[in-house]
């Protein structure tokens, strides 16, 4: 072959090669004409089908933001951006990004026999706690404000998470719901450990309750003790991992989101498109958290596998400078989102925990002062939503007639406005006489029943010691349906009366905790040797008894009651009276739980250990109450009645407090 044959064949098969590397590269990513409507922006990327892609933004061709990441499906990414608001000019860039590795898929297996429960209120939060044998102690205490509407809320011990990718496995796990529920102030999960941990192999992680989407989350790590950040409700846990095993975590990424169904079916009907995009916001702000949470929380894990952590504090430097690597979080899904959240309410409800929950948690953690400038940001909302949220409920009742869950939302959204502080100024409700006069019928109003008790105690003796916590509480709110007017005229000397019959329904909440560990403060088989056991728990050389329970119970379920009033115009001992009574159902419920008791006795020259298991049995009863109260004690006139009334009592050793709100007013 010839120096020109021999040229041409390299040329050849240079440029087959050339030919075949293009062809394996994806295709260049490329933007149809984007839309813009109502202060977002629509992009439509073009590119090859399942090649993931990252968008970014920029107002000044120099410094790039995150839109989104996310892959081509069929060979198009769709992404909606809300920029920030004032700004003229924007620029979007795509490029290609690293395949993702999904995030890991786990198996738990939750014990329903241990569960606590909690009615968790806007006023007063609510706390939740677990502890079995063998089982670190677990709390979870949810604050004021973190809720806007009273809340039951439960937590199940996972037992086993099967697939955890930790080789030593994992420590504890608890299953939170309602899942998927944004805390306008998040909280710790907090571990007691009974001996201390290797603080420096510690991270922890969060999960959907089905398994799905498992990864990282920030948490705080002392000698005994971890706390996990929680910010909304699935189930979330600790585990031992390598650094290996952090950093390989640390690189999955998002899969598939789920949907989730609106509280607020009237809203919902009249403003569709509305609730179509809260429930799409909530997916997009939900898939956009779980990278910065796993960010932070790999962080502070790769810095304990360093040692050069010691017991996390809140406002330590480590922490403040991991916490603020997740601050992109706030300038690129929360801020550029607020201004078209005050023209939406259903957008409103949904971005405001958000915003409200990432500010509260910089605080929790130290990372932000009370005083944060981004609090106004939050408070702005709060007030444009609420307005903007009534004006649309106003106007659903004017385009559909009246209906009594609107009225239920209104009444909500002023318990917000004063929940919150912003009942003056700019922030007050509108005369509400007038307003809501398309949305209610004659009479409208409200019943509230709260009822809580309380028992602790501790009892130390010679020969056995005992400890003892428990809580009950019951919530019911309802509503008017109807009522019914009889006015008796006055005959002969009898004296006319009215008679008045409302119906009304809502919503009972309930939930009953029991704790308890009793034991003896000696050892009968101290320095005795173990012999094959008749239980599953080893000798420890503790205690010859001891007994640990945990029983709670819950409920939530529709009333329907009536409350009757008679009203007597001249007060004559020959009336039938004034007075005002009504009475709410009783509801049976099971209880859940269980008792484990060690007994330990010496056996010859051994120690036999037996361990017993008892699962609660029997039932809770809530809800009954029967109020009667006479003229004096309860204030009427021809257009409103209104009954307060707070009393607190002892049942057995538990002080029980019942707090009794009605105002029925006549609108029309």
């Amino acid at each position: 072959m010839n120096t020109n044959a021999r040229f041409r064949l390299h040329r050849c098969l240079w440029l087959a090669a050339l030919l075949g590397l293009l062809q394996a590269r994806p295709a260049a990513p490329r933007f149809e004409t984007p839309v813009v409507a109502d202060g977002s922006v629509t992009l439509r990327l073009v590119g090859e089908s399942g090649q993931p892609y990252r968008v970014e933004v920029s107002s000044n061709l120099v410094a790039w933001a995150e839109v989104t990441t996310a892959p081509a499906v069929n060979g198009v990414l769709t992404v909606q951006h809300a920029g920030p608001a004032g700004q003229r000019w924007l620029f979007y860039r795509a490029v290609l990004a690293a395949p993702v590795i999904p995030y890991p898929t786990v198996a738990p297996t939750p014990d329903t026999n241990l569960v606590a429960h909690a009615l968790v209120t806007p006023a007063g939060g609510g706390t939740l706690y677990l502890q079995t044998m063998d089982v670190p102690a677990l709390t979870l205490a949810i604050s004021s404000n973190a809720v806007f509407a009273p809340t039951l809320v439960s937590m199940t011990l996972v037992t086993n998470l099967a697939g955890l990718p930790a080789a030593a496995g994992f420590l504890t796990a608890v299953r939170l719901e309602p899942e998927g529920l944004v805390l306008a102030a998040p909280a710790f999960l907090e571990v007691n450990f009974t001996t201390n941990v290797p603080t420096s192999r510690i991270a922890s992680f969060t999960f959907n309750n089905d398994g799905t989407q498992l990864h990282l989350v920030p948490d705080l790590v002392g000698t005994n003790r971890v706390r996990i950040l929680v910010n909304q409700l699935r189930s979330h846990g600790s585990g031992m991992f390598t650094l290996g095993e952090v950093e390989a975590l640390a690189a999955t990424g998002p899969a598939p989101r789920a949907r989730r169904v609106s509280l607020h079916a009237s809203m919902e009907e009249c403003y569709p498109d509305e609730e179509d995009e809260a429930r799409a916001l909530h997916e997009e702000l939900e898939e956009a958290i779980r990278p910065v949470q796993q960010k932070v929380a790999a962080l502070l894990a790769v810095e304990r596998q360093k040692q050069l952590l010691g017991v996390e504090e809140p406002g330590e430097p480590a922490v403040v400078e991991a916490f603020n690597e997740g601050a992109t979080f706030y300038e690129q899904q929360l801020k550029p989102r607020v201004a078209n959240a005050a023209q939406k309410c259903a957008v409103a409800r949904e971005l405001l925990p958000w915003l409200l929950g990432y500010e509260r948690q910089r605080q929790l953690l130290g990372v932000a002062s009370d005083d944060d400038p981004r609090d106004q940001t939050a408070n702005d909302l709060i007030c444009l939503g609420l307005k903007r949220c009534e004006e649309e409920a106003l106007e659903c009742c004017r385009t559909r007639g009246p209906d009594r869950r609107l009225v239920v939302f209104l009444l909500g959204l002023e318990r917000t406005r004063q929940l919150l502080g912003m009942t003056d100024g700019n922030c007050a409700a509108p005369n509400s006489d007038e307003a809501w006069r398309d949305c209610v019928p004659e009479w409208t109003g409200e019943l509230k029943l709260v009822e809580r008790g309380r028992y602790a105690a501790n009892i130390s003796t010679p020969s056995i010691r005992s400890q003892a916590d428990e809580a009950w509480t019951y919530e019911l709110s309802a509503v008017v349906n109807s009522v019914e007017v009889e006015i008796v005229p006055p005959i002969l000397f009898l004296p006319g009366f009215t008679n008045l019959t409302f119906e009304l329904s809502g919503l009972g909440q309930g939930a009953h905790t029991f704790r308890e560990r009793t034991w003896t403060p000696w050892d009968a088989c101290a320095g005795a040797a173990r012999v094959a056991l008749a239980g599953p728990s080893p000798h420890d050389g503790g205690e010859s008894f001891e007994r640990r329970s945990q029983i709670s119970s819950v409920v939530s379920n529709v009333v329907n009651l009536t409350v009757t009033v008679s009203l007597d115009s001249s007060g004559s001992v020959f009336g039938p009276g004034t007075w005002l009574n009504y009475m709410t159902d009783m509801v049976e419920v099971p209880l859940r739980g269980l008792s484990i008791t060690t007994t330990k006795s010496p056996a010859g020259a051994g120690c036999e250990v037996v361990t017993t298991t008892d699962y609660a049995r029997g039932t809770d009863l809530y809800g009954f109450e029967f109020v009667r109260a006479q003229e004096g004690e309860f204030h009427h006139s021809p257009d409103q009645i209104t009954h307060a009334k707070t009393t607190t009592s002892n049942v057995g050793n538990m002080r029980v407090t019942k707090q009794v709100t009605l105002n029925l007013k006549r609108v029309r």
